[in-house]
C-alpha cells in the first residue's frame, strides 16, 4: 500500500481512500488566479445519498475518468472517500505513474461564498491531483464548478476589477510550467474551463480574469479580452448552438448595409398545417409518462335460469397501457445585431420556421404511433373495381364491429388518386350509404391523403380510439443573452405523446406501413431506444 498525506491506495484491490475535502481548513491564497482563500465548515457541502454518482477523474479532466466512488463519509476531519480505480489501461497507467504521490480533489457545484470567506455548495465530482491547496495540510484540492458570491457590504471596496493586484514577492515566474501555483489555479478555476491541460505558453484563464474581462467589455465595449474564454468554451462544446451571423459569411446583411431595395424574406410556400393530430382526441400533457388501463376481458352478463340458481359471473381482467412523451428541441445563437437594429422580419421568420418544424415533427410522430398501434384488418379480396373505396369501407365496417364509429381514414397517395378518379355515382353516394351504417350518413367522416404511407396503405379509425396529449403552449421559446460571442441564444422545446387507446376501433390494412425515410427518422429511433 502506498500513501501520500492522508491519501492511500492498494494497487491489488485498486481501492484509494483518503480525505476528499477537509473541514475548517483555509485554502492557500493563489495570486495567479486572483481567488481569495475559502474555508468549508462541516456540513456546508451536501453529499449525494448514493456515492456511485461521483466519478473520479485525473487532474480535473472531465473526459479522463479513472474511477468511481464507493464510499462517502462525513467525518470530523472532512469528507472521507473511497474510490475504486477502474480496471482499464488508463487506470493501470495512473496507478503505475501517480499512485505513490497524489491527493484527492473535490469538485464543488453551486458554490456560494459567504462573508468571512466561508464556502458552501454541493459535492458533484472528484479528481486525483499532484498538488494540495489548503494551508498547513496535504489533504485535498478543490475545483469550483459554479460560484455565487454573497458579499458582506462592510467588506466591499472601490477597487477597479480591471486593475490586477500586485504579484506577491514569493510567486513563481509566470512562465514557469507545472508549478504548484499553476496546478492550484487550474483547480480553483471553473471546471468548464478545465477540459484539457493548458500549455505553459497559453494565457491562463481564470474565474477572476473572466469577470474582469467581462467588466472591461461592459465599460469600454472592447471584447478582445473575452475572446480566449470564448475559444476555450467553444473547444469543449459549451456553445453548441449554431451561429446565425448578421453580415459577412453566412449572414443576411452585407457589410455595406442593405444593397438596393430590401425585399425581406421571399415566399417559400405556406406554413405547415398538421393533418394527423387534428383527427385524434386532444388531451393535455402533464408529465413525461402516463399510465392507464383498458379492459382485457370486460364484465359481462349472461342468460340466467333463475329459481335460486347461481348468478352468472365471468372473470374480468384489465391490462395497463403506458404512454411516454416524445421530446423535441432545437436552438440557434442569433447575432445580437438583428435585435439591436430591429430586423424583425428575420427574427419573426426564424421563430415561424422553428414552430413549423415542431408542427411537422409532432405530426409525423403521431402518424408513427397510429401505424404502430392499429389493429390489422383484411379487406375483401373481391374488391377489384373501386378497390380503394371498398377497402376503406371494409376498414370502416371493422371499426363498427369493434364498437366504434368511423371518423377518419388516412390513405396513401395512390389510394386517394383512385378515389378522385372514381365516378361520383360509384363513390361519394356509395360512401354515404356504406360508411354511415349507424346513422345513414357519412357526415363528419374525413379521408386524408398522406405521402408518408407506403403505396396502398389505409388506416381507418374512430376519433375516440386515439389521443394526442400535448404540453400547452408548445413549442416553448427560451432566450438568453450570449455575452461572450455577442448574440442571443434561442431555443425551442416541445413535448407530445400520442397513441392508440382502443385498438379495436383503429384498424389498418396490410400495406399500411411507413416509407423507409419515415421509419428511420429520429422520431422512430428515439422510440426504439426508449424500449
Amino acid at each position: 500500500m502506498s500513501e501520500a498525506g492522508l491519501f492511500s491506495i492498494n494497487p491489488e484491490t485498486r481501492i484509494a481512500r483518503g480525505v476528499l475535502l477537509p473541514w475548517g481548513v483555509k485554502s492557500k491564497g493563489v495570486s495567479a488566479s486572483k481567488t481569495q482563500p475559502i474555508t468549508f465548515p462541516r456540513g456546508s457541502v451536501s453529499i449525494p445519498r448514493d456515492p456511485i454518482v461521483i466519478g473520479l477523474n485525473d487532474e480535473h479532466e472531465r473526459f479522463h475518468v479513472i474511477g468511481r466512488a464507493l464510499e462517502l463519509e462525513d467525518t470530523e476531519a472532512g469528507i472521507v472517500a473511497a474510490f475504486r480505480i477502474a480496471d482499464t489501461e488508463e487506470g493501470d497507467a495512473w496507478i503505475a505513474e501517480h499512485g505513490a504521490s497524489a491527493y484527492f480533489s473535490a469538485e464543488i457545484d453551486a458554490l456560494q461564498r459567504h462573508p468571512g470567506d466561508l464556502g458552501a455548495g454541493r459535492l458533484a465530482g472528484a479528481a486525483v491531483t499532484k498538488a494540495p491547496a489548503f494551508e498547513g495540510t496535504e489533504l485535498a484540492l478543490f475545483s469550483l464548478l459554479g460560484t455565487e458570491e454573497i458579499v458582506d457590504p462592510d467588506t466591499e471596496t472601490d477597487e477597479d476589477p480591471d486593475e490586477a493586484p500586485a504579484e506577491p514577492e514569493d510567486e513563481e515566474p509566470a512562465e514557469a510550467p507545472d508549478t504548484e501555483e499553476d496546478a492550484v489555479a487550474d483547480a480553483i478555476a471553473p471546471s468548464n474551463m478545465l477540459a484539457s491541460r493548458r500549455k505553459a505558453e497559453a494565457p491562463q484563464l481564470t474565474k477572476a480574469g473572466f469577470f474582469s474581462a467581462l467588466n472591461t467589455a461592459r465599460k469600454t465595449g472592447d471584447r478582445s479580452a473575452l475572446l480566449p474564454y470564448a475559444a476555450e468554451a467553444t473547444e469543449i462544446g459549451l456553445f453548441a448552438l449554431s451561429n446565425v451571423t448578421f453580415d459577412g459569411a453566412g449572414g443576411l446583411i452585407t457589410a455595406g448595409g442593405h444593397p438596393g431595395t430590401w425585399l425581406g424574406q421571399l415566399w417559400q410556400g405556406k406554413r405547415f398545417q398538421r393533418k394527423i393530430i387534428p383527427l385524434l382526441t386532444q388531451g393535455t400533457l402533464t408529465s413525461l409518462t402516463a399510465t392507464g388501463w383498458v379492459w382485457a376481458v370486460k364484465p359481462a352478463m349472461a342468460a340466467w335460469a333463475g329459481n335460486k340458481t347461481a348468478v352468472p359471473s365471468n372473470a374480468p381482467t384489465v391490462a395497463p397501457k403506458q404512454f411516454t412523451a416524445q421530446r423535441f428541441a432545437g436552438g440557434h445563437d442569433l447575432a445580437r445585431e438583428y435585435y439591436d437594429f430591429n430586423v424583425v422580419d428575420v427574427i419573426d421568420s426564424y421563430a415561424d420556421a422553428m414552430v413549423d418544424s415542431y408542427a411537422e415533427l409532432s405530426d409525423a410522430y403521431a402518424l408513427t404511433q397510429l401505424t404502430a398501434g392499429a389493429t390489422a384488418y383484411t379487406p375483401d379480396p373481391l374488391n377489384t373495381v373501386n378497390k380503394g373505396l371498398l377497402d376503406i369501407v371494409d376498414g370502416a365496417l371493422a371499426v363498427i364491429d369493434g364498437g366504434g364509429t368511423p371518423s377518419w381514414a388516412i390513405v396513401a397517395p395512390d389510394v386517394f388518386k383512385g378515389l378522385i378518379a372514381t365516378p361520383r355515382e360509384d363513390s361519394l353516394i356509395y360512401l354515404d350509404a356504406a360508411i354511415g351504417l349507424e346513422s345513414g350518413s357519412s357526415s363528419g367522416f374525413g379521408i386524408v391523403p398522406d405521402a408518408r404511407l407506403a403505396a396502398g396503405g389505409i388506416i381507418v379509425g374512430d376519433k375516440a380510439g386515439a389521443t394526442a396529449w400535448e404540453l400547452p403552449g408548445v413549442p416553448i421559446r427560451v432566450q438568453a443573452p450570449d455575452l461572450v460571442l455577442g448574440g442571443v441564444d434561442n431555443a425551442f422545446f416541445g413535448y407530445i405523446s400520442a397513441g392508440v387507446t382502443n385498438p379495436n376501433v383503429v384498424v389498418k390494412n396490410a400495406a399500411a406501413g411507413l416509407l423507409a425515410g419515415v421509419e428511420e427518422s429520429v422520431i422512430v429511433a428515439a422510440e426504439k431506444s426508449r424500449k
